[in-house]
C-alpha cells in the first residue's frame, strides 16, 4: 500500500475513502467514530476536512476562513497587497485538495506571514511614494 499512496490511483483511491466516509454522515461527519476517523484517505485536507466535520463543520471552517481573510484584507491597505493576499489564500486552499501532509503546516504561512510581509512592502512604498511628492 504504501507504494500506491504517490501515485495517481493511491490519491484516487484515497479521495474515495474520504468520501465514503463523509457520504456515510453527511452533516455531522465522523469526528465522533474513533473507528471511522481511522478510515479516512489522509491524501486531501479539505476533503478529509469534510468527512470529518460534515457539512456543519465545513461551513463553520468557510465562515471562520472568510473571516480571518475579512480581517487581514482590512489591514492590507493597497489593492495590491489585498489581490496577493487573495491569490495567495486560493493557491492554499486548491494545493490543500490535492495532497495534505505538507500543506497543512502552511496555514500559518497563508494567513500570518503573507499579509505581514505584504503590509511591510505596502509600508515600504507608501512611505516612498508619499516622500516623492
Amino acid at each position: 500500500e504504501n507504494e500506491e499512496y504517490g501515485t495517481i490511483t493511491g490519491r484516487i483511491s484515497r479521495y474515495g475513502i474520504s468520501w465514503d466516509v463523509f457520504i456515510k454522515s453527511p452533516l455531522i461527519g465522523c469526528l465522533w467514530d474513533n473507528q471511522a476517523t481511522s478510515g479516512i484517505g489522509g491524501h486531501a485536507t479539505l476533503l478529509d476536512y469534510l468527512a470529518l466535520t460534515g457539512i456543519v463543520g465545513m461551513v463553520l471552517f468557510i465562515v471562520a476562513v472568510s473571516a480571518i481573510h475579512k480581517l487581514i484584507a482590512d489591514v492590507l491597505q493597497t489593492n495590491e497587497g489585498k489581490n496577493t493576499f487573495r491569490v495567495t489564500l486560493a493557491v492554499f486552499m486548491i494545493a490543500s485538495l490535492l495532497k495534505s501532509t505538507h500543506l497543512a503546516s502552511l496555514f500559518f504561512t497563508v494567513f500570518c506571514a503573507v499579509p505581514m510581509y505584504i503590509k511591510s512592502v505596502e509600508k515600504k512604498y507608501l512611505v516612498s511614494r508619499n516622500g516623492e511628492r
